[in-house]
């Protein structure tokens, strides 16, 4: 393939134009639980939202809840609903 072509099929698509569809879920016993399918990139209102009203309603009391270190895992609100 020749430089020109290369360059040409590199540059059809940037990575900061085209759309992203994110997933979060949780996960219990080996499988994926209340998944939620979006456009976009995650922050804490969508994260919030999912955790307040998909996620928490389905765990038990005394669960532990796992959260990697992602800003909007570290919000006040987001400290608020964890507990």
């Amino acid at each position: 393939m020749s430089n020109l072509l290369r360059n040409q099929l590199y540059d059809l698509q940037n990575a900061q134009q085209r759309p992203r569809t994110s997933l979060i879920g949780g996960y219990r016993e080996h499988k994926l639980m209340v998944p939620m399918l979006f456009e976009g990139a995650c922050n804490t209102e969508v994260f919030n939202q999912w955790l307040e009203h998909m996620l928490l309603p389905q765990l038990a009391s005394g669960s532990v809840l796992v959260l990697d270190n992602a800003s909007f895992h570290q919000s006040q609100p987001t400290r608020r609903l964890r507990r």
